[in-house]
């Protein structure tokens, strides 16, 4: 948080530290103030409220479950008036899976081909290089322990990949090259007091999800997964540094020889390798006015980094290449001002000894394309030729009202 009168800017809570108001949460949050003086937050479709000082910007109590009397889900983030007047939206229908993400499989015209599977609170997927298995990442019920999951698209059956532990959420799941494998990024050694503890160790897992599940790397960087090569010589993983600004690096860590990881790029995150290996396509922030700065996607040589080829100048997300490398998908928003419109483009590459690329061209446009709760998660994966699209897909509430609560802090529990 920061002051308008001031350049200062102070954290108030680090998602990864031992607090027992705030530990690992791979959910996406939000954080509001409220007169007369609370910081409210959504966990688990529910809302919370700490006692905080605006002056000082220092919490002055104990985290408060807001009772609102509501037992299905929260679906709008509550908005509070200066006179204590609280509003919100809410799902009337507790037991049922509005809003919650379904595997939807879509044709290059944004047409819905099937629904595949159950639904479920997905966060993250990947799909097989043979485009017939999703790894999905989904929370438990507590919304701070995570596991991943298989879906046959075939059969639709899902099936557990990683066995439930307490306090560790198993998060960004990617196919091994040959598909025998399954690696993805851990919290369970967040906790430890090891040198080699982080919330993102690297785990690995036959993908038949039999045997024991092993340690690739260990270090005390925060990492999120983003994508494994072709030729099976390279990992790559977003670190976030630990600073106000929380900034991203981009990391390779080497399959072979002494396997140390090399930071690839600073300021970048969101990437993927080409089939074969020999570019990355990557998001990276560029300010483009003193009050606004837009996230680009671009390409570089790997594992060089050299050559930097823009692919967009009003914004760019979750790039993603087509299997033989001849196009690259990623998604965009017409409106980006108000993050509306919401499109997924493509991009023809022409092979060569260099980078060509074509000019930018609109498939769909799908709101459902935009990452459910977090920059690193991926809510749309591309079949191998291309032509096919599977998208999480949320529905909107069919049964649902506007709430309004009079002087809300009245009900909140007194010690």
């Amino acid at each position: 948080m920061s002051s308008l009168d001031s350049s200062e800017t102070k954290r108030l809570v680090d998602p990864y530290s031992s607090d027992k108001f705030f530990s690992f949460d791979r959910r996406y949050t939000w954080f509001k103030y409220a007169p007369p003086g609370y910081l409210l937050y959504v966990r688990q479709d529910r809302l919370l409220a700490r006692p905080f000082d605006a002056r000082s910007l220092q919490f002055t109590g104990d985290l408060l479950p807001v009772p609102l009397g509501l037992e299905g889900q929260l679906w709008t983030f509550p908005w509070v008036s200066e006179n204590g007047t609280l509003c919100y939206g809410g799902n009337m229908e507790p037991d049922s899976n509005i809003n919650t993400p379904q595997v939807k499989k879509f044709d290059r015209r944004g047409k819905e081909i099937e629904i595949i599977g159950p639904p479920g609170n997905y966060f993250d997927m990947d799909l097989s290089r043979d485009g017939t298995r999703l790894a999905l990442e989904e929370p438990r019920p507590t919304n701070t322990e995570g596991d991943i999951w298989i879906l046959d698209l075939h059969r639709g059956i899902k099936t557990r990949f990683t066995e439930p532990a307490s306090k560790t959420w198993n998060y960004c799941p990617r196919w091994s090259p040959d598909e025998s494998r399954i690696l993805f990024s851990s919290s369970r050694d967040g906790s430890s007091e090891q040198p080699d503890s982080s919330y993102g160790n690297l785990y690995l897992k036959a993908s038949s999800g039999e045997g024991i599940e092993e340690a690739l790397l260990k270090s005390k960087q925060m990492k999120y997964l983003l994508d494994w090569s072709r030729d099976g010589c390279y990992v790559l993983y977003e670190s976030q540094i630990q600073t106000p600004e929380q900034e991203s690096e981009l990391w390779a860590l080497p399959l072979l020889g002494d396997r140390k990881p090399f930071l690839f790029l600073q300021s970048a995150g969101h990437a993927r390798l080409s089939p074969d290996g020999r570019w990355v396509a990557y998001v990276s922030p560029e300010q483009v006015s003193p009050d606004e700065t837009v996230s680009n996607l671009y390409v570089r040589s790997f594992p060089s980094g050299e050559g930097k080829w823009r692919i967009t100048s009003k914004g760019g997300y979750h790039p993603q290449w087509r299997g033989d490398g001849k196009e690259l998908f990623y998604n965009t928003f017409v409106n980006l001002a108000e993050e509306k419109d919401l499109y997924l483009m493509s991009v023809e590459v022409k092979p060569g000894s260099t980078f060509q690329l074509g000019p930018p061209r609109a498939l769909f446009e799908n709101a459902n394309l935009s990452p459910i709760n977090g920059p690193d998660q991926y809510s749309y994966a591309v079949s191998p030729d291309g032509q096919y699209f599977y998208i999480l897909v949320r529905q909107p509430p069919s049964s649902a009202q506007i709430h309004v609560v009079l002087n809300w802090t009245a009900d909140l529990p007194r010690k």
